[in-house]
């Protein structure tokens, strides 16, 4: 079984998007993961398939995962698909 690409590098998008990106994550979970009284989103975990998120609402937290729209092969193709997420969730709006 080959290893996936992001996993040297994980903790770190996490912690960047995390930091930085805190309107991204919000915004991948209220629109695109449907879960549109969110109030903050994290991410847990990210691999070359795509995120996982906590969303925090006023009933407690949940959790979902939001696919990328092609495998990430390297961060830099993560970067790209994460981008392109935003993209897709602001033109929802």
């Amino acid at each position: 079984m080959t290893a996936d690409p992001l996993a040297n590098d994980a903790a770190r998008m996490i912690a960047h998007m995390n930091e930085d990106h805190a309107d991204a994550n919000l915004a991948y979970a209220q629109v695109l993961c449907g879960i549109s009284d969110a109030t903050e989103a994290r991410i847990v975990a990210i691999d070359r398939h795509g995120i996982e998120l906590i969303a925090t609402t006023p009933a407690g937290e949940h959790q979902a995962r939001l696919d990328f729209d092609e495998p990430a092969e390297s961060p830099d193709a993560a970067v790209r698909a994460l981008i392109a997420l935003l993209e897709r969730a602001r033109a929802a709006t």
